[in-house]
């Protein structure tokens, strides 16, 4: 029997659990290397680092010369400030005009910190947000793709592994497992060892199915063969780990696109607190009243 599959993707997954222990080696550098830069973008600088580092090999930790000591002091204090709110201030005059902006406007941080790509930095004094949005279309185009990722991230897990898809040169696809075959993926005419032995259930099944009677036969003949048993149970271990990296893949892909969602409703709960409230106009004097008091 000859089981059709996705070779190219089983054939890398089994590569990579050759070379497990060297891949694991490769991905921690490129984790921590991808962590530093995350930090350095964020934070705008590696002072911290360079501080510990100078400490590790005996240096002094602050400087005698008390101007020195505030410029590093104020130089530690913008970097923690990026950090943690991931705001790209460089002096502590935009901290302190960003602090009196978002007081001023009763502004969320959080809304802030997820919409920041939105929000225009460059004059300090006069933050504002980009001229860029979302429309309701594209909104419910985002919607429905999240949704779609994650039905696609939870189907390959929990419907495709169990069963190895396969076929006949003259028979359609069916799924099969170490115990039972189904001749469609939500049939209720499955294949076992115990219908392997009744003749006339297996003809019926045949004609229902439109699926060769002899192919049925090999399939009933490969649950009696240890070997065949072992290879398939392989193969199906193999089709678990090519789903589970599919899903993590169309996951990764689903907190993407929830995390621009978000960013796009964040930047519009700071535009509405950033609206200009309607001033009231000067009533106008009354025709027989004169104006002057």
């Amino acid at each position: 029997m000859e089981l059709q599959e996705s070779q190219n993707i089983l054939t890398a997954i089994n590569w990579t659990l050759t070379n497990l222990p060297a891949l694991a080696s490769i991905v921690y550098a490129i984790a921590f290397s991808a962590f530093l830069l995350y930090v350095y973008k964020r934070a705008g600088s590696m002072h911290f680092l360079r501080d510990r580092i100078w400490r590790l090999m005996g240096g002094k930790s602050d400087f005698y010369i008390p101007d020195l000591q505030k410029l590093k002091l104020e130089a530690r204090e913008i970097e923690h400030f990026r950090f943690e709110f991931g705001v790209p201030a460089r002096t502590i005059l935009e901290i302190q005009q960003f602090e009196s902006w978002i007081k001023t406007n009763n502004l969320s941080l959080k809304d802030i910190a997820t919409a920041r790509e939105y929000i225009d930095w460059g004059n300090y004094e006069k933050l504002k947000l980009k001229d860029k949005n979302l429309g309701k279309i594209e909104k419910a185009f985002t919607t429905l793709g999240i949704t779609f990722l994650t039905l696609a991230a939870l189907s390959f897990w929990a419907v495709t592994p169990n069963y190895l898809m396969a076929s006949f040169d003259d028979s359609p696809y069916f799924y099969i497992s170490t115990k039972e075959t189904k001749l469609t993926i939500f049939g209720e005419n499955n294949i076992n060892r115990i219908i392997c032995e009744d003749e006339t259930a297996l003809i019926t099944i045949s004609k229902n199915n439109e699926f060769p009677l002899q192919r049925i036969k090999v399939i009933c003949e490969a649950y009696s063969d240890d070997k065949q048993l072992a290879s398939l149970a392989k193969k199906i271990k193999e089709q678990r780990t090519a789903a589970l990296s599919l899903s993590i893949f169309f996951a990764l892909v689903m907190i993407y696109f929830a995390r621009e969602s978000a960013k796009v409703y964040a930047a519009q709960r700071l535009r509405e607190n950033l609206k200009p409230e309607k001033q009231e106009l000067p009533e106008r004097p009354q025709k027989n009243q004169s104006p002057l008091v």
